[in-house]
């Protein structure tokens, strides 16, 4: 473990004085596995991307074909629809919205902030019991392929 006077020694170290080969070590595998990060975030976002492509690509080749699902080597593909609600974060101080939250059953989101995806099921919930939705409340619906894994 280092103590402050080490860590004040390598902080005052003379400019061009060579560094200790544990600094440079530890310096060294902090790039390296930053690096790797970054890398791998950008493989990440470029693959969801792609991802989002063969979706839409999909979706229309399954449209084009008037086919709702199909089996391919054993998983399940399905068009389906998703639905997304959210709550501009203004509304959580809103008295009305607080108070249609109450009145509507979601006491238990009522916290210092309502989580998106706790929220957002609790709408498909309230919406699927043939409640409404608070006017605030953003829904977003987009299509999608539902998979399940043969």
């Amino acid at each position: 473990m280092t103590t402050q006077q080490e860590m004040a020694s390598l902080f005052a170290m003379p400019e061009g004085a060579p560094l200790p080969d544990a600094l440079v070590s530890a310096a060294s595998a902090y790039l390296a596995a930053r690096k790797a990060r970054e890398e791998a975030e950008a493989l990440v976002s470029a693959t969801g991307k792609d991802l989002a492509a063969a979706e839409e690509a999909l979706l229309r080749k399954m449209d084009e074909a008037k086919v709702g699902s199909l089996k391919l080597d054993g998983d399940l593909l399905s068009a389906s629809t998703s639905t997304h609600y959210a709550i501009p974060a203004a509304m959580l101080e809103d008295a009305g919205f607080l108070t249609w939250l109450l009145r509507a059953g979601g006491h238990d989101l009522v916290k210092r902030s309502i989580h998106p995806q706790t929220f957002s099921g609790w709408c498909r919930e309230i919406v699927g019991a043939g409640k409404t939705t608070h006017p605030a409340v953003k829904i977003n619906t987009r299509r999608c392929v539902r998979l399940k894994k043969g």
